[in-house]
C-alpha cells in the first residue's frame, strides 16, 4: 500500500486477534498511543478496490452487452453481480495491484465456519423471506448460468469462486468506496466502543482515513462504525455473521404488536429459530447453524 499508492500510517497498526463473544476474531490493533483527532491510517483512492479500477473492468460492458443481446439484461443488471464476477477473475491476476491483498481476505473455508452465506440447510432451513443470501445467491446464479458461464470466454471462474467474491464484497464494502484494503479489517462495536471515525482527507490524493475519536492506547483494537445500529439485529447477523447487544440495534422491521419476538411475530425469523424440538446444533459439524442458535438465545425471547 505504501509503495503502490502512498498510503500513510501503516506503522501505526498491526493485525491481531481480539476476544469476542463466541471466540477470537482477527482485527486491527494500534502499535502506539495516539491522540484524539490524529489520523491513524490513510489510504489514497488509487488503492480502493472499485468496479471501474479492476483491470478487467471492460468485461462489465462485455457481460452487460451479452446479456442485452441475449434478452437477459434483467438477470445481470445489478452492478454488484458483475463486480462479484470481476473480483473473482481479479483474484487470479498475479499482476493485479491488489494481488498482495487478496490472500489476506477470508477464504471460503473461513466464511463456512461462521457466516450465514454458508448456512447448512440440512440442519436449519429458513424461509426464503428470512434468508437474504439465498435470494442474493439465486440472482448471481441466474446471471452466471445464463450469461457468464456459457458466453464469456477466457476460462470463466467457477460459481463457487463468484459466490465467495460476492460474500467478500457484500460484507467488506464501504458504501460508495467499495473495498478499501487494510481498512476493511477493522471491526465494529457498540456506539460507546467506537474509537475511530471514517474521514476524507483534503489532500490531492483524495485519501480516506481512520481518525482517532479519543485518545487511544497502544494495543487497543480499532473499532469503526459500520452503521450496524441502523439495522435490526437479525439483518445485521445475516449480513455480517454477528449482531451486537439487542439494545445496540434499531427496532427491527418485523415486530408485530401482538408478539414479544424481537424479530417478528409468529412468522418472523425468531419463530423459525425456535421450532419445537430444535436442539443446539453441533458447533463443529454445523458452525453456521450453531451461530443462528446462539443468536436466538440472545435476540429471540422465548
Amino acid at each position: 500500500l505504501v509503495r503502490a499508492c502512498g498510503a500513510e500510517g501503516m506503522q501505526n497498526v498491526r493485525f491481531d486477534r481480539f476476544k469476542k463473544a463466541g471466540g477470537y476474531v482477527r482485527g486491527l490493533g494500534l502499535t502506539r498511543d495516539m491522540a484524539s483527532g490524529e489520523d491513524v491510517i490513510c489510504v489514497p483512492h488509487r488503492c480502493w478496490l472499485q468496479e471501474h479500477k479492476v483491470k478487467v473492468s471492460e468485461r462489465i460492458a462485455e457481460v452487460g452487452k451479452l446479456a442485452h443481446d441475449l434478452g437477459l439484461s434483467s438477470l445481470c443488471g445489478q452492478s454488484e453481480l458483475l463486480l462479484a464476477l470481476l473480483l473473482a477473475e481479479e483474484r487470479r491476476n498475479v499482476s493485479s495491484l491488489w494481488a498482495p491483498f487478496f490472500p489476506m481476505l477470508p477464504s471460503e473455508a473461513e466464511y463456512r465456519a461462521f457466516h450465514p452465506a454458508y448456512l447448512e440447510e440440512e440442519v436449519l432451513e429458513l424461509p426464503e423471506k428470512w434468508d437474504s443470501w439465498r435470494d442474493w445467491g439465486s440472482a448471481l446464479s441466474a446471471c452466471y448460468e445464463a450469461v457468464y458461464a456459457n458466453h464469456v470466454g477466457e476460462s470463466p471462474v467457477s460459481f463457487a469462486e463468484a459466490y465467495h467474491a460476492m460474500v467478500t464484497l457484500y460484507t467488506r464494502r464501504f458504501e460508495t468506496l467499495d473495498i478499501v484494503p487494510l481498512m476493511d479489517f477493522a471491526n465494529t462495536g457498540s456506539s460507546d466502543e467506537i474509537n475511530v471515525a471514517l474521514v476524507f482527507s483534503d489532500t490531492s490524493q483524495g485519501s480516506v482515513c481512520y481518525q482517532a475519536s479519543r485518545d487511544l492506547a497502544a494495543g487497543e483494537e480499532i473499532l469503526v462504525d459500520y452503521g450496524i445500529n441502523e439495522h435490526d439485529a437479525f439483518t445485521a447477523f445475516q449480513l455480517y455473521g454477528f449482531a451486537l447487544r439487542p439494545e445496540d440495534h434499531a427496532q427491527d422491521d418485523y415486530v408485530e404488536e401482538d408478539s414479544s419476538h424481537v424479530a417478528g411475530g409468529t412468522d418472523g425469523p425468531c419463530a423459525h429459530l425456535w421450532p419445537k424440538g430444535f436442539a443446539e446444533p453441533d458447533a463443529n459439524k454445523s458452525p453456521v447453524a450453531h451461530g443462528y442458535w446462539r443468536f436466538a438465545q440472545e435476540h429471540c425471547p422465548a
